[in-house]
């Protein structure tokens, strides 16, 4: 009888396990596209043969970023582009 329930046991805990891997691969693969959509280049132009200049959007924000073999530095935050387009000079 011991062993019916020990086994009847440990059955119920690989269940809930495997149940909660289950949910967790779900939950990461919903988020991982989101963020993927999320973070966009808009451009990248390459200043030599290690070092760009890059515009990156998130949202409605837009960053400059300088990015070289030392890593990625954010250099100016810009305004995001009108709706409607860029405006004509007066």
């Amino acid at each position: 009888m011991l062993v019916l329930k020990s086994t009847v046991s440990l059955a119920i805990v690989l269940a809930l396990f495997a149940l909660a891997v289950w949910g967790m691969r779900r939950l990461q693969g919903g988020l991982a596209n989101q963020g993927a959509r999320a973070l966009t280049m808009e451009s990248r132009i390459s200043l030599d043969t290690r070092n760009s200049l890059a515009i990156v959007r998130h949202g409605q924000q837009r960053w400059l970023l300088g990015i070289s073999p030392s890593g990625i530095t954010r250099i100016d935050s810009l305004e995001a582009p009108s709706p409607t387009g860029p405006k004509e000079p007066a």
